[in-house]
């Protein structure tokens, strides 16, 4: 850790557990609030009023309480366990690469994890078969969380292994390996997709663009896959987080105080991997949260990862429902995918942090 990173992490401001109330506070705010927006276009019928008041009709039962639940507080708290999840997996992306541009999408573990559901899709159109089952509560297609966690593992594991026998592990050599694997992955994608039958991939295009949307189909599963995932992943590093905070120091530094550096980042690494693949197995490649929200963080509450960790998890089921909001509804009744507004967002401020990393001449993480 370099001496402004010194300097953020001691500006240690207000205690962790009362950021993490504001945090929720305004979790809680675009949780409830973007409910009242008449998204999806399907429930614009729906106001305030009329939720509040089926509770009193006695011919309605609750009905308009249950319909604002499935078509407005679902999906957004979907959006909202899917962009924690992704902000978690880039936080410890760039914890454990000791690279403040790491990010699961733009290394490429996004775009492996996508190839993986395509080639089980296609495999399964192929074959005749079906790997779905009843679980979490509802119908799951299994076959294709099965394909992205293969295909997230193999995308890490792959540039892990080009990094190690071409010593690229500088900042600009690792985003030049994620931006090749994504353009070839990109093309594994494209084949599967000119290959596939017409109503298993061809159907899937959406969900190709990042669509929180896929939530309405899949329902329950899909929450509870998240939920799962974020409770397990999340847990888990904050338990380690001083870790990260001793990484951050160096590897000889690391190596001295008792912790495998190594073997720290690979299994970081694998394990962040998974937790994007099961963001991408229900919801599709959404990219940039994990780099804007972790880095954003790292700036205005220090670089410790006991903070960072639990705070990016916040900030980024924040950051993805507000997306989701603008994506329902700047062009209602068209549904914008998600991912494209968190690429509009992302892609400017990727590109910029990028510019002012290469005048400086190095990292500031």
């Amino acid at each position: 850790m370099n001496g402004s990173s010194n300097q953020r992490a001691s500006r240690s401001g207000l205690p962790l557990a009362w950021l993490l109330a504001i945090y929720l506070l305004l979790l809680a705010i675009v949780l409830v609030g973007g409910t009242a927006l008449g998204a999806p276009a399907t429930g614009a019928e729906l106001t305030v009023s009329s939720v509040w008041a089926s509770f009193w009709e006695a011919d309605d039962d609750g009905w308009a309480f249950w319909k604002w639940y499935h078509l407005r507080f679902r999906p957004l708290l979907f959006a909202g366990l899917a962009g924690a999840v992704l902000a978690l997996a880039g936080t410890i992306f760039q914890a454990a690469l000791r690279n403040p541009l790491a990010e699961p999408y733009i290394l490429g573990v996004s775009g492996g994890a996508s190839v993986g559901v395509f080639a089980m899709l296609t495999l399964q159109g192929w074959f005749g078969f079906s790997l779905g089952t009843e679980i979490f509560g509802g119908y799951w297609e299994f076959g294709n969380g099965l394909g992205a966690f293969a295909g997230a593992l193999g995308a890490i594991l792959l540039l892990l292994t080009l990094a190690r026998w071409a010593r690229l592990f500088d900042p600009a050599s690792l985003i030049l390996c994620g931006a090749i694997l994504n353009a070839i992955f990109g093309a594994l994608i494209l084949l599967f997709y000119s290959l596939a039958e017409q109503h298993s991939v061809k159907s899937s295009l959406l969900w190709l663009m990042g669509n929180t949307g896929v939530e309405v189909t899949l329902g329950q599963p899909a929450i509870r896959m998240c939920a799962i995932a974020l409770l397990v992943g999340g847990t888990g590093f904050f338990l380690v987080s001083r870790w990260f905070d001793v990484l951050s120091l160096g590897e000889d530094e690391a190596a001295d105080l008792g912790i495998d550096p190594r073997r720290l980042r690979i299994v970081s690494l694998i394990a962040a991997s998974l937790l994007t693949g099961a963001v991408v197995a229900v919801a599709g490649p959404i990219g940039f949260i994990g780099l804007v929200v972790p880095h954003t963080l790292r700036h205005i509450h220090g670089a410790s990862h006991r903070r960072l960790i639990p705070l990016s998890m916040v900030g980024g089921a924040i950051f993805l429902m507000l997306a989701d909001l603008l994506a329902r509804n700047a062009l209602r009744p068209a549904l914008i995918p998600v991912g494209a507004i968190t690429a509009l967002i992302g892609g400017p401020f990727f590109l910029s942090l990028l510019v002012l990393q290469r005048r400086r001449g190095g990292t500031d993480g």
